[in-house]
């Protein structure tokens, strides 16, 4: 063993030879030819600056500047490295003096970039811990994103006709159109349900207007408003204002407990992580210590696995445990929601206030206003506290509700609610939930109790004696022989009137081969009857794009006894996607058959269904047909673009075209065989119809089969709550001049550079040949001056709309007239 001082006098004199061999003795000093330029240098595969290099013409020769590789390296190795790196050289020297001198150093010519393996010094690979988010952590970049449109909006149709022929009664046909439209004005998002039918015409069943604040979290939202609740707390349909803490508003923080693993790794390695069995990220890291965080905790246990293999074979495994909880906040998180307005009812309701009256909107409300709100908030990550009010002149009800999670006690939640009334006494409310996982049995408890009264909402109101005043419920599953699925369901629940009813529940599944089977056990039991029910349930793929389901069901109900069967295919394609469905089934009363056919592309859908029922299957169906046809359809709008999809859930982008690109057709998002989207109309415009409010989307745009080409392909997108955004792409430079450039003796401008500057000051560079010819695209309408570098001779040339390609000719340079 050489100890370090030996060691370290061994590598000086090494230096020291190495300088005394090489200094002022460059290969390529004298060289006329000789290149020198910089080059990227990576460092154990990560790019950390430039060198520079000297190279003869052929590559043959390469020189590195040694005191800039220096500098690169002082303090960042090894200590039994800094001596050898102290001593390297300064000035050029040749690639194989340093591989002599002990550094495996190279260069890639494939990527023309200097390669350099050595071992770095922890500390400078831990200058902080590297950290790896699990979630979406990605904060907007609001410089990269297309901007969005000031005023944009879409209407989603749905055209829906049944035809119902029954025994006995006359042949009815209705028609409905149904529409949901939205309408921003800079971010201000006006939403509506609205339908068309032959007997009530065009009605509005819902419109609000909705504009979030994403510094604040908090979305308002303004007319016909559905209450946020929570635990025990009623929800109400009010004519008013809610504003809300919206987390979906910034998807790229956490406000939910989660995990997390921290590990460290001496050389570079491929992790691969796994959340509860499901492989999330392979990630390719260098040495360093790292942390994985933001793994989102579900309901019960939790489990992160990381699979570490180093580069040199070596195989690693850490796990990390976590338990979560259904509805938890992180510590110090809080959200809430407060909502004030009118509740609404029907016209001929008592003493009906009325808001709207007109044809296409109609809304009437009671004249009490309430309000309805709660406060929730992560005490810590395993415990969520939260209170809740709501209550007009007439009523009130105050709650508050713990949850609480821990691996030793499960997930638990207590709420207690209070009720009263201006004339009747106040009534209480409680519910426990309860859930934990023990010896591989997946346990849950949920019980209720309810004081008579509790519902009452209005003065004068009577408690209704069927009201539910107790319920509690069972649940115990578990996988066995990691191939059975065995779930029981208790539940009994008790009346204010005396009444009770009891259900009991058992459900086996297990997929053997290409079949999944599912045997389910029921028994009802009430004070005046006692029901059996058995379903056993047959799914299977007998072929790609194939699925079939049988079910056979058995009852001591009149009717309820049957044997049914479902045949699907599906397939889809690049464009399009269909679903064919036969339906039989029989039971003790009567059969029927039926069958559905739904197509699906870019622009629109349509369904077709038929069902003919034979014999009376059930109190509610008789003898007869049934046939339903229905089409779907979208137009979106964004600052003067219009577009078409099948149908837009939120926000959307349009991707229209410069009207000088109206034949030009745009490929986006390329797929197998083809592209996602196709813009070749010259009037409408390619819609992307499922962006995601407040999450990055991107989309790869690119021309097919066209001379032109745009300046980038990657663009992106960051919208707010229902809003379109245009994307224009193209321009009027799609002109391009071919042509000869001559002197005034006639003689070719040979290899020179030349200029075009059009009369509105757009400059294009070009050059010619050796007989004079040049060509320079990219020209808009009008008149270019073309000029020769180091000369005052020009001429000019004029560029009209028509033909793209332009052939100029012979154009003779003159002198510049005084």
């Amino acid at each position: 063993m050489i100890s370090r001082p030996a060691r370290t006098f061994f590598l000086i004199v090494l230096a020291l030879v190495f300088r005394s061999a090489t200094c002022g003795e460059s290969l390529l000093a004298e060289d006329p030819y000789a290149v020198t330029l910089p080059l990227e240098i990576e460092i154990n595969g990560t790019p950390k600056g430039e060198i520079i290099i000297r190279s003869d013409a052929s590559l043959q020769i390469v020189e590195i500047e040694g005191s800039i590789l220096k500098e690169l390296l002082t303090g960042k190795v090894v200590d039994d490295l800094n001596d050898l790196v102290a001593a390297l050289p300064e000035g050029f020297h040749t690639l194989e003096s340093y591989q002599e001198l002990g550094l495996e150093i190279a260069l890639d010519l494939e990527r023309l970039v200097v390669a350099l393996q050595i071992q770095e010094r922890a500390a400078y690979l831990d200058e902080g811990i590297k950290r790896i988010s699990l979630g979406y952590h990605k904060a907007p970049n609001y410089e990269a994103h297309t901007r969005q449109a000031t005023l944009s909006g879409y209407a989603n149709f749905r055209l829906r006709s049944t035809i119902s022929a029954r025994e006995g009664a006359e042949t009815t046909t209705r028609n409905q159109l149904g529409i949901s439209h939205v309408l921003n004005l800079k971010g201000y998002a006006l939403e509506g349900e609205s339908r068309w039918s032959e007997n009530d015409r065009f009605q509005t069943s819902e419109l609000r207007l909705v504009k979030d604040f994403p510094q604040h979290l908090w979305r308002l939202s303004a007319g016909d408003v559905s209450t946020p609740v929570i635990e025990l707390q009623r929800g109400f349909q009010i004519f008013g204002a809610n504003l809300s803490k919206e987390f979906g508003i910034q998807p790229y923080r956490t406000f939910t407990p989660t995990g997390s693993a921290a590990f460290e790794i001496a050389e570079p390695a491929t992790v691969t992580v796994k959340v509860n069995g499901a492989t999330t990220r392979t990630l390719q890291l260098d040495p360093g210590n790292y942390n994985i965080d933001e793994f989102k905790l579900v309901a019960g246990p939790n489990q992160m696995d990381l699979q570490i293999e180093t580069q040199s074979g070596l195989i690693d495994t850490l796990s990390v445990s976590e338990f979560g909880a259904l509805n938890h906040l992180d510590a110090g998180v809080s959200t809430y929601s407060f909502s004030y307005g009118l509740p609404r009812t029907s016209a001929s309701a008592t003493d009906a206030r009325t808001i709207s009256s007109s044809n296409w909107y109609q809304r009437y409300t009671s004249r009490t206003p309430i309000f309805s709100g709660y406060y929730k908030r992560g005490l810590t990550n395993q415990l969520t506290f939260s209170l809740d009010a709501q209550g007009s002149s007439e009523w009130n009800r105050l709650g508050t509700s713990v949850s609480a999670a821990s691996e030793r006690f499960g997930a638990i939640s207590l709420a207690l609610s209070h009720n009263q009334t201006n004339d009747t006494p106040g009534a209480l409310s409680t519910r426990l939930n309860w859930s934990r996982r023990i010896a591989g049995y997946q346990l849950s408890l949920n019980s209720l109790y309810t004081q008579s009264g509790y519902h009452l909402t209005r003065s004068g109101q009577t408690a209704s004696p069927l009201s539910i005043k107790s319920s509690n419920s069972l649940n115990i599953s578990k996988l066995l022989f990691e191939k059975l699925n065995v779930s029981t369901i208790f539940l009994q629940q008790n009346k204010h009137d005396g009444t009770s009813t009891r259900n009991l529940s058992l459900t086996l599944g297990r997929r053997i081969g290409k079949i999944y089977t599912s045997l389910s056990l029921r028994h009802s039991r009430t004070f005046d009857s006692s029901d059996y029910n058995a379903y056993l349930t047959c799914t299977w793929n007998p072929a790609r794009k194939w699925r079939t389901r049988s079910q056979v069901r058995s009852s001591n109900i009149p009717g309820a006894t049957s044997v049914s069967t479902n045949i699907d295919y599906a397939n889809r394609r690049a464009d399009d996607y269909f679903n064919l469905r036969l339906n039989a089934l029989h039971s003790d009363t009567g059969y029927n058959l039926g069958g559905s056919f739904d197509y699906q592309a870019g622009l629109y859908s349509a369904a077709f269904s038929h069902n003919q029922v034979y014999g009376a299957i059930d109190d509610y169906v008789n003898k007869g047909t049934q046939t339903n046809l229905t089409a779907t359809s979208a137009i979106a709008f964004a600052d003067g673009a219009f577009g078409f999809a099948n149908r837009i859930r939120n926000s959307f982008a349009i991707i229209s075209k410069h009207d000088a690109w109206s034949e030009v057709n745009l490929g986006i998002n390329p797929t197998v065989g083809g592209f996602e989207k196709n813009n070749t109309s010259p009037i409408f415009s390619a819609v992307l119809p499922s962006l995601l409010p407040y999450r990055e989307a991107a989309a790869t745009v690119q021309t097919v089969d066209s001379d032109l080409f745009l300046e980038r392909n990657d663009y992106y997108f960051f919208p707010n709550y229902k809003r379109g955004t245009k994307l224009k792409l193209g321009n009027d430079a799609i002109y391009a001049a071919r042509g000869t450039l001559l002197y005034s003796d006639e003689v070719p401008v040979k290899y020179k550079g030349v200029r075009l500057t059009s009369d509105s000051g757009k400059i294009v560079d070009t050059f010619t040949n050796g007989a004079g010819r040049f060509m320079a695209s990219s020209l808009t309408p009008g008149t270019y001056k073309v000029t020769v570098a180091n000369t005052s001779e020009f001429t000019e040339f004029a560029v009209v709309k028509g033909e793209t390609m332009i052939i100029l000719g012979k154009l003779l340079l003159q002198e510049k007239e005084n």
